[in-house]
């Protein structure tokens, strides 16, 4: 159906039960259905149709999948995109309230002016005003993300995320702590300052923390933040390096999950940890063949320097370890491989097998798509140096790239003590750019990926 003429409309989610259509949303006119029925719309697939009633102009949208919560979300999104610029009011669905709320305020964005909504949006009087704070917050915390995702490298790197990320924090009076490259140096984040040596903008490491009254457990969240990966001096070639600079959205998705969580007031304990630095070739770079030693004091023969996503989450794991934490999660644009074995729109999920559990059930409460993928022991073999402790990757070899990366982590987030923590990694490369075009609550470009994922967790975990 063609696109939509829409002017200051009144958004109503429709879907398709037993061939009958049937209006999820409140407020609308017996009348509408009537005259839904004698244009034979069927509500199906990503449908859409315009229907003037009397003075009122109802802009219908099917929710294809609406049995999923985020169902309405991906509709009302949808049909807030197809607005443009037109005010538009949405009707409050019967049920998930919250989730049409973020659905209109992701639908909203536009990445090519990330000051400005496209759209004027009202929410009927039928909403919960809780669920639309709910919704708002949630929607909020995610757009941040995005909008730094999506802002170029020589406006967002190492400093000037730390900058940034106080600044979106700051409402939240949540503790924070930062190691410029000096305290990294003598903290003996080696890891992190192998991959930051060949930038003119060293690298950082912030923290953030979260503690209410009554929380009873810890969850750490690090996230990789290369804020540009030129691959160093393995360089990328010219065809991959252009969208490089959302290699910093596991750092994004750790802090906008804690802004998420905080406004949210779970009864959780969270430390986010973001590892910043930018990946660059020059005379002070790591050389493929290097030995580091990482914060853990485990050594690393760097093999590959455009492996380095793994070496700044080695030493930010190992920081969020001393932290003593009940459940440690990474998230990261760690693998090209992972693109290979799940596409464009899942991501994998790794790790200890109850929390790998919580983990994947948490990514389908929250509407995404996680996917569990294996850790094979044999393939430790493709770690194995000769001059280190481990090599961070092997030349070479072309299977089972996700795999090894994940393997890679364990080494750094698995150790022999009782209190070693459920650890999860989430391999987001793929997920967390998007090329197609936007769809439902994912924009084009950075996409957010992971985020609703973590906060669901930590609301199941609490």
């Amino acid at each position: 159906m063609s696109k939509p003429n829409i002017s200051k409309a009144k958004i109503v989610i429709a879907t398709s039960t037993d061939s009958e259509v049937e209006l999820l949303s409140m407020g609308v006119p017996d009348t509408l259905l009537v005259a839904l029925k004698s244009i034979k719309f069927k509500a199906e697939g990503s449908e859409t149709v315009k229907v003037a009633i009397d003075e009122n102009s109802f802009f219908v949208v099917a929710a294809s999948d609406s049995a999923h919560p985020w169902g309405v979300a991906n509709a009302v999104a949808n049909a807030v995109r197809l607005a443009g610029k037109s005010a538009v009011e949405v009707l409050a669905p019967k049920e998930n309230q919250d989730k049409a709320v973020f659905g209109a305020l992701l639908g909203n964005y536009r990445a090519k002016d990330l000051d400005k909504a496209a759209t004027s949006i009202n929410f009927s009087k039928e909403f919960n005003k809780d669920d639309v704070k709910k919704g708002e917050k949630l929607a909020s915390a995610v757009l941040a993300a995005i909008d730094l995702i999506n802002s170029p490298a020589n406006k967002i790197y190492p400093e000037t995320f730390v900058d940034k990320a106080l600044e979106i924090t700051a409402p939240l009076k949540l503790k924070s702590k930062v190691l410029d490259e000096k305290a990294l140096k003598a903290g003996g984040y080696g890891a992190i300052l192998s991959v930051g040596s060949g930038s003119a903008r060293p690298p950082r490491l912030l923290s953030l923390n979260y503690k209410p009254k009554g929380a009873k457990k810890h969850l750490v969240l690090v996230g990789k933040g290369i804020t540009f990966d030129s691959g160093g001096l393995s360089l990328k070639p010219a065809a991959s390096m252009g969208t490089m600079k959302y290699d910093m959205a596991g750092a994004a998705s750790v802090l906008a999950a804690i802004v998420a969580i905080a406004s949210l007031e779970l009864k959780i304990e969270v430390t986010s940890i973001m590892c910043l630095a930018e990946n660059m070739p020059s005379a002070t770079a790591t050389r493929p063949g290097d030995v580091i030693t990482s914060l853990s004091g485990k050594t690393i023969e760097v093999t590959n320097t455009d492996a380095e996503g793994r070496l700044v989450l080695a030493d930010g794991i190992t920081h969020g370890l001393g932290l003593k934490p009940d459940y440690l999660v990474d998230i990261a644009t760690l693998t090209g491989a992972i693109s290979v074995a799940l596409g464009g729109r899942l991501f994998g999920i790794f790790g200890d097998e109850d929390i790998v559990e919580a983990g994947l059930s948490a990514s389908r409460s929250a509407g995404e798509d996680g996917w569990h993928l294996p850790m094979p022991a044999h393939l430790n073999e493709m770690l194995a140096s000769e001059v280190a402790d481990y090599a961070n990757t092997k030349n070479g070899n072309s299977f089972g790239g996700s795999s090894i990366g994940a393997l890679f982590l364990e080494k750094f987030a698995k150790t022999n003590s009782e209190d070693a923590p459920q650890w999860l990694h989430l391999d987001i490369a793929g997920a967390a750019w998007n090329t197609e075009g936007p769809r439902g609550v994912i924009p084009k470009g950075a996409t957010g990926v992971g985020i609703r994922t973590l906060v669901q967790l930590a609301e199941n975990l609490q």
